[in-house]
């Protein structure tokens, strides 16, 4: 065989692409995964900021930037750590905002089980709540923070998950550990009435359809995927796929 019949055998061998996986510019998901048709956006009455990892952003299931686009007035930085970072700073500095970080670190105060009249005490109305949230594994989150002085010094503030986490595609260190959406849509539970939002509208709720929607479709493709070869061999071992 020829050089020229070589090349031109490759190029024909070459596999096409796919329309499905062009990138939503939204939602950075190929097509066949884009959840921008289940995005309700709404007002929480308090403003999050996610600081979310590189290697988070990239993920199939990258709860920060979901629930980036489904809160108004919401921010979202990319990076491994943010010293002096400008944006930080700016919002930082932004009189009439009250900012905190949500974090189960040393010194933090627990919300769970906290009477209505001390979550007022903790927040007042006459400053904005603006909630910082670190997205990214366990370890990435770990350095982001220690590496991350301004939001050292922020007051620290945790819940105890109420129940199982439903990210049932992704290791997680136990069931009660819950990625970034579920645990901003906890925090509206908590504090919503604080900062005049009407929890019982459950309205917050809208954050959990493209969540829901995203890890049903996972695991129905893999489910329905007969060459688990595809997936690759690390892929396999870091899923923990609860299907009944």
């Amino acid at each position: 065989m020829n050089i020229q019949s070589y090349l031109r055998r490759k190029k024909a061998d070459k596999p096409k692409f796919r329309e499905d996986r062009r990138l939503c510019r939204a939602c950075w998901q190929p097509k066949f995964n884009c959840f921008c048709h289940a995005i309700e956006k709404f007002d929480p009455k308090m403003e999050f900021v996610i600081l979310i990892h590189p290697k988070e952003s990239g993920r199939r299931i990258s709860t920060g930037r979901m629930s980036y686009l489904s809160l108004d007035n919401s921010h979202i930085i990319r990076g491994r750590y943010f010293p002096n970072h400008p944006k930080i700073k700016i919002l930082l500095s932004e009189p009439g905002y009250k900012n905190i970080i949500l974090s189960p670190r040393a010194g933090a105060t627990n919300l769970t089980g906290l009477p209505e009249q001390e979550i007022r005490k903790h927040f007042p109305q006459d400053k904005k709540l603006r909630i910082f949230i670190l997205d990214g594994t366990w370890s990435n989150v770990g350095k982001m923070f220690r590496l991350t002085p301004e939001i050292q010094e922020l007051q620290r503030y945790f819940f105890i998950p109420d129940s199982p986490s439903n990210i049932r595609v992704r290791k997680q260190p136990n069931d009660k550990c819950y990625c970034t959406l579920e645990a901003i849509h906890h925090t509206i539970e908590l504090l919503g009435a604080s900062q005049g939002f009407d929890t019982t509208s459950r309205v917050h709720d809208n954050l959990l359809k493209p969540f829901n929607w995203m890890v049903e479709g996972q695991i129905k493709r893999i489910k329905d995927n007969q060459n688990w070869r595809s997936y690759g061999h690390n892929h396999t071992k870091s899923l923990r796929v609860d299907v009944k």
